[in-house]
């Protein structure tokens, strides 16, 4: 490609697989890769105002926490799912 795209935050999971958060024109998204740098999936990132402080990957599952319309926090989860 002629250009890359912004890696905005890394978080490693129980796996040893790399989630990293990157930001390409007009959208956010998550690369996961393997622990040989073999790209596993790509998917729309969640709306976490501050990736990398609030979150955590375990299993196969991205937890994060998100604010609801009362700037109330909660934990949502979302898992990767292989096709």
């Amino acid at each position: 490609p002629r250009t890359y795209p912004t890696v905005r935050a890394l978080d490693l999971d129980d796996e040893g697989r790399v989630w990293a958060w990157v930001r390409r024109p007009g959208k956010a998204e998550i690369d996961v890769w393997s622990r040989t740098g073999t790209r596993l999936a790509t998917m729309a990132a969640p709306p976490v105002p501050d990736v990398g402080r609030f979150v955590v990957v375990r299993g196969g599952k991205l937890y994060a926490v998100e604010r609801d319309t009362d700037g109330v926090p909660f934990v949502v989860r979302y898992a990767l799912v292989k096709r």
